[in-house]
């Protein structure tokens, strides 16, 4: 299940950087039709990324992004970041974040993390809540 907020101020790598964050509805900040955007490109990313056999998911980082893969609002693109972890077995657990900037305010945004873990066998399993919990 995906995790959503609001990015008040990111600075640095979006995994690791300075940000503060707040849950969607707080402060009055909280836009649907964003979050149902960006979640909409990270099912198909990661849907793309289930059916790439490992070997070929460096050869995916040097083609040009798909404009199917990009999270829209109206005429405002967003983008995904991606962050990987192999287990010593091969399993890979992947993090994406995407983000949509705000209009007027680009060092926040509307977010949304989601993650899955693929093995080396083709089985992929989404990240509980408590597994995103960190990212948020």
């Amino acid at each position: 299940m995906p995790v959503r907020s609001v990015v008040l101020f990111n600075i640095g790598p979006p995994f690791g950087g300075f940000r503060s964050a707040v849950r969607p509805g707080a402060l009055g900040l909280d836009h649907p039709e964003a979050f149902t955007a960006i979640e909409a490109a990270l099912t198909t990313s990661l849907e793309q990324l289930a059916h790439t056999p490992f070997e070929q998911w460096r050869e995916l980082a040097r083609e040009p992004v798909s404009e199917h893969l990009v999270p829209r609002l109206g005429n405002r693109k967003g983008l995904i970041d991606f962050f990987v972890a192999q287990d010593n077995d091969g399993t890979r657990h992947l993090i994406a974040r995407g983000i949509i900037p705000f209009p007027y305010w680009p060092l926040g945004g509307w977010v949304v993390h989601d993650g899955r873990h693929f093995n080396p066998h083709g089985e992929v399993t989404a990240f509980t809540p408590e597994e995103l919990a960190p990212v948020w």
